[in-house]
Order: structure tokens, then C-alpha cells, then sequence
């Protein structure tokens, strides 16, 4: 089912000989594989790594130009830190072949993104917008919103505790909300660790969600250009 839906979409923006195979080739991306019977292209490629390779980014690249053709697109990237080499080659050639295209990149992760990915699509000239730590105003905003009244020595624990991290915050108020207490005692029971946070992620998210990755094509207003933004969050 998932690859005729697959197929259709790609026939509509890519009428013509070519759609199967680009829809073949989009479905080795998405984990969704074709039978190469009618596909030699595809039966070939499945015996050569490299010319796989080439074939899935040439397709990536004529799907994108097809849907740019059709209407603007904007690509959001999560946490693009735990990304893949591939997956981040994959973007830079769309920016630098589809530059002309109103195809509209925004890339989000934490300031290590520039450790694993140095000098990420420096030369696609992309915006960097940083953001702050929230302020102790904010933060004890948000802790009221969330938990309500609440003794003022335990607020105040929370906001130091969090420094700044929405993240932090969260996982501090969830505590909070589900009956545990903070500032005191618990200070080591309720601290964050980088383990539970991960794994209080990973349980809020499907079990299809935790075995597959979904590209979203988002349909935007007019934007005429093509820029990379990486916003570190």
C-alpha cells in the first residue's frame, strides 16, 4: 500500500517513463523497496553500491525539483546533530543544485551539530540564528504556568536547576506534575541525566515512529530563494 501511494505521488508531479524508476529509487530512501523485475536500473544498483548511491540522490533530486516546480517547499530538520552523513549530503546538494528554487531549509539542533558536522553547508551561505538559555523570568514563568502554586524555595530550585534549558525545564516540571517532589532530598533523584531525558523522549514517540523516518513536504507562502538556517536550540 505504501508504495503505490509512493508511486501515485511521484506519477503526478513526474508524469512520464521515468516516475517508476524515481519512485523505485525514492522508495530504497524510505525503507520501502520496489521488485527490480520490471527496474533493471533498480537490479543493477542493488549490485553496486555506489551506483545506488548515485541513483537514490539523483532521484531525491528530481522528486525535490518537481515538487519546487509545483509549490515552495520548506524542509524542517530535527535535531539535525544525530543525522546522518548521508541524509546531510543529501541537503547540501539539493541546496547547491535546486538553488534557484523556492526550496526553503530549516535545520534545528544544539551547538554540538558543529562538532559532528564542521562547517555544515558553508558554502550554501546559510543564516545561523543562535538562541539563549531562557531567562530566570521566563523559566519561573513557565513553572507557574505548568505546576501551579508552588513553595517559592521550590520554584527556585527548578529555574537554577534547568539553567536556561527548555529541555531541563521540562523534564524537571514533569516530576513535578506527576507527584514527585524537588529542592530537598531529591535534589539526586529528580536531576536530569542525560539517559532518563533520552529515554523519556524515546517512550513519548510511537513504536512506528521509533523504526521509521517520514520526510514531510510542508506547503508555505511565497518564498522565492533557496537558504539553509540552522537555529541552535
Amino acid at each position: 500500500m505504501q508504495r503505490e501511494r509512493l508511486l501515485g505521488h511521484v506519477v503526478r508531479r513526474l508524469p512520464g517513463d521515468g516516475a517508476p524508476r524515481t519512485a523505485a529509487f525514492l522508495g530504497e530512501i524510505a525503507n520501502l523497496p520496489f521488485p527490480d523485475g520490471d527496474l533493471p536500473a533498480l537490479g543493477a544498483a542493488r549490485k553496486d553500491a555506489r551506483l545506488m548511491a548515485d541513483q537514490r540522490l539523483a532521484a531525491w533530486l528530481e522528486w525535490l525539483e518537481a515538487e519546487c516546480g509545483d509549490h515552495p517547499v520548506f524542509l524542517v530538520l530535527e535535531d539535525l546533530r544525530w543525522a546522518d552523513g548521508p541524509s546531510v549530503a543529501f541537503v547540501d546538494a539539493a541546496l547547491r543544485v535546486l538553488a534557484t528554487k523556492p526550496l526553503f531549509v530549516l535545520a534545528l539542533a544544539r551547538p554540538e551539530v558543529d562538532r559532528r558536522f564542521p562547517n555544515l553547508w558553508s558554502a550554501r551561505s546559510p543564516q545561523h540564528i543562535g538562541l539563549p538559555p531562557l531567562s530566570p523570568r521566563s523559566s519561573q514563568r513557565m513553572v507557574e504556568h505548568v505546576a501551579g502554586a508552588m513553595p517559592e524555595a521550590s520554584a527556585r530550585w527548578i529555574v537554577d536547576r534547568a539553567q536556561g534549558s527548555p529541555f531541563y525545564l521540562q523534564e524537571l516540571l514533569r516530576v513535578i506534575v506527576e507527584g514527585g517532589q524537588v529542592g530537598d532530598t531529591s535534589v539526586e533523584d529528580t536531576s536530569p541525566s542525560k539517559h532518563r531525558l533520552l529515554a523519556n523522549v524515546v517512550n513519548c514517540v510511537s513504536p512506528l515512529l521509533r523504526t521509521n523516518v517520514q520526510s514531510v513536504t510542508l506547503r508555505i507562502a511565497d518564498f522565492g530563494w533557496t537558504r539553509a538556517c540552522r537555529w541552535g536550540t
